[in-house]
């Protein structure tokens, strides 16, 4: 049993200190090991099964679970609005959109005047539905010129990380920007104008409830 051990070391020490656990992970084989921790780095890098726990304000039922799985099902089939939000870093972005299209396979979304694709199961649900659409900063690119699936946008920030950049792009009728993940030798300027492309296989619905569709495309994890 670990209980947040790595909480209390500078960085360097704590990524040399979860290298030896996860070795001695693999030495002790069949047996169990329970680790607690509130880094979602610990808990991707070490796990083989995630137990994520619920303890925030949006359901009643304070304290529950919010999904088992392996560390990449629940980055890639987030069971709802909070994991999806929780895992990864930088955030998802999550954006209110309204359902146009209902569909078993590839449904259509619509946000201001641009309509999206996305490939998620959405029969339950009704066209008019107010959905949220998510998107993670890493799986969205950037055009120069209006692109099939995408958002028009302007750049208001970019913080250079060196091998990757994070671009903020304002978009209409949205309060917050949106984070893009690029390459850290991207060359976009603050102040211009830009398409986000949200790949149709890579966005993520969540119902008025908060619980996630299910994703219609082969997936790993």
């Amino acid at each position: 049993m670990f209980d947040e051990p790595l909480s209390n070391l500078d960085a360097a020490l704590r990524v040399q200190t979860r290298l030896e656990i996860a070795r001695l992970h693999q030495r002790i084989g069949s047996a169990s090991m329970i680790y607690v921790t509130h880094d979602q780095v610990e808990a991707m890098t070490l796990a083989d099964k995630i137990v994520l726990l619920h303890t925030g304000d949006r359901i009643a039922n304070h304290g529950s679970i919010a999904q088992v799985g392996s560390p990449l099902t629940l980055y890639h089939r987030p069971a709802s609005l909070f994991v999806a939000e929780f895992i990864g870093s930088p955030n998802m972005n999550i954006l209110p959109a309204t359902l146009t299209t209902p569909d078993a396979q590839r449904s259509a979304i619509s946000m201001g005047t641009s309509t999206l694709q996305a490939c998620v199961d959405t029969h339950t649900l009704n066209a008019g539905d107010t959905v949220h659409l998510g998107c993670r900063p890493e799986d969205m690119q950037l055009a120069t010129e209006p692109a099939p699936n995408s958002l028009p946008g302007t750049i208001s920030h970019i913080e250079k990380l060196g091998e990757a950049s994070l671009i903020y792009v304002d978009i209409n009728g949205q309060d917050n920007p949106i984070t893009v993940r690029v390459d850290g030798t991207a060359r976009e300027t603050v102040g211009q104008a830009v398409h986000v492309v949200l790949p149709e296989a890579l966005i993520h619905v969540f119902d008025r409830t908060e619980r996630a569709c299910h994703r219609t495309v082969d997936l790993p994890g």
